[in-house]
């Protein structure tokens, strides 16, 4: 979907990718990011970086599921 709307903002009005990515997919990284540094804080989760640690949390987990299946 994402690349979709992508290929598709020149057709766009202003500003609606905008503020599609603000309310859909930055919003739906801040609750991963929030709980891997929720997790770091006391020591129990070693991240630097809880932003790209979210964006790459879904791959190691879905990775692993997809391996097997195969």
């Amino acid at each position: 979907m994402v690349r979709r709307m992508r290929a598709e903002a020149a057709c766009l009005p202003h500003g609606l990718l905008q503020t599609w990515d603000r309310s859909g997919p930055q919003r739906t990284q801040g609750e991963p990011a929030h709980q891997l540094r929720r997790l770091a804080g006391p020591g129990l989760l070693g991240v630097d970086d809880a932003a790209p640690a979210a964006d790459h949390f879904p791959l190691l987990t879905s990775g692993a599921v997809s391996e097997r299946s195969h």
